[in-house]
């Protein structure tokens, strides 16, 4: 494996999941009803926080990442508009009246004074006394009561009340016992939890519409097989994302090791290519052609300067000799290699010849030493005569 391996998709399947066992614990628990805000919800939110554990780089996983993010926030969007059914509580319709008492409930409470965090409380063995009152006198009346779940009304059970002498006033008493074994015989699990109805009553006449909630207490947190269920589900869920999560943290990190480990192995940018020599690059103020010719020149250079040296100095024996020969030697011209020429030098003015008062005079000495004698002019220092040594003279005496 050398590259990230991020898995929002799975991330978003695992969240989904997770999203709805927390909301049937919170369900069944009668911690907080699954309506339409708190469904959808928990929902996003658990998708959301999964597809983050088990992505954590969206750039490796953009396309994915991003879709992912785009449902979870449709979901919160529906979510939201939930917010009014949350806050609004239980309602009843006008000419209509509905009251009920419990062993939770001593004072009795109407469908308009629940909420979701504030419902009509019973027992699982409770018993229930209702009573309510109808716009006009009927001596039949079908109610329906049905569950609601994510804004959307699911049917749970039907039922008819009947009065023989017709009256306006209706009550009774619901067995809590009875109808959580009926539900259980029909759908497998117990009714636990908090949940909010809908309620329609028909008759002769105008009829009753309301909506409340009610919570059926749970004798414990783990009790009933669905709740166990349910926390089971929730502990493999958790350990499944964090299972994902440490892979794909393992992935990442291998991923960055061996980008970090190919970047150090890579040779300079100099030494890319064959090995010759490097060109032109004018950004690093340097050109491969330009240096090895300008090396040249300058050793070139240094040649012609040393010729120049040579040539420049006396080669006769009289220091007029050599000024004439250094007059008419131009500066430059001597020891000049064929190599290319270096780049031009500024000219130096050529030296002036040494006039007549300059030059030496010889004159005859009449003493014991013999040979002629050099005179320098005023002012002038005797420039070194070379030549040829003198040959013994035994007329003169010296040797």
């Amino acid at each position: 494996m050398t590259e990230a391996r991020p898995r929002p998709w799975t991330g978003a399947l695992l969240g989904l999941l997770l999203g709805v066992v927390a909301t049937g614990l919170l369900w069944l628990t009668g911690v907080i009803p699954p309506d339409r805000l708190s469904l959808f919800g928990i929902l996003a939110v658990c998708i959301v926080g999964a597809m983050a554990l088990t992505t954590q780089r969206l750039s490796a996983a953009r396309g994915g990442g991003i879709t992912v993010i785009v449902i979870a926030s449709l979901l919160g969007g529906v979510a939201l508009t939930g917010i009014p059914e949350f806050v609004s509580g239980g309602a009843l319709s006008e000419r209509c009246t509905f009251q009920g008492t419990s062993s939770q409930e001593a004072d009795p409470v109407s469908p308009a004074d629940t909420s979701a965090l504030d419902p009509f409380d019973v027992t699982t063995t409770d018993t229930v006394e209702w009573m309510g009152t109808v716009p006009e006198t009927a001596t039949e009346a079908a109610v329906d009561v049905g569950l609601e779940v994510g804004g959307f009304t699911i049917p749970l059970y039907s039922t008819t009340y009947a009065s023989p002498s017709g009256s306006t006033d209706w009550g009774g008493t619901v067995d809590v016992a009875s109808a959580l074994a009926e539900f259980k015989d029909q759908y497998a699990f117990d009714l636990t939890g908090t949940y909010h109805f809908s309620a329609q009553i028909e008759g002769e006449g105008d009829g009753c519409t309301g909506a409340g909630y009610a919570r059926v207490l749970a004798p414990s947190a783990f009790g009933g097989v669905m709740l166990a269920v349910l926390w089971a589900l929730l502990a493999v869920l958790l350990v499944a994302i964090i299972v994902v999560a440490v892979v794909v943290r393992r992935s990442i990190s291998h991923a960055d090791a061996l980008a970090a480990t190919t970047s150090r192995d890579l040779p300079p940018e100099d030494s890319i290519g064959t090995g010759g020599p490097i060109e032109d690059d004018p950004s690093r103020g340097r050109t491969g052609g330009a240096g090895a010719a300008g090396a040249a020149a300058g050793a070139s250079a240094a040649g012609g300067g040393a010729a120049r040296r040579d040539d420049d100095a006396p080669a006769t024996s009289t220091n007029a000799d050599a000024g004439a020969v250094h007059a008419q030697t131009p500066p430059g011209q001597a020891g000049v290699s064929p190599e290319p020429e270096p780049e031009p030098e500024p000219e130096r003015e050529p030296e002036p010849l040494p006039s007549e008062a300059d030059q030496p005079t010889v004159t005859e000495s009449s003493g014991d030493g013999g040979g002629p004698e050099t005179e320098a002019s005023a002012g002038q220092t005797p420039a070194p005569e070379e030549g040829p040594a003198p040959e013994d003279d035994p007329r003169s005496g010296r040797s």
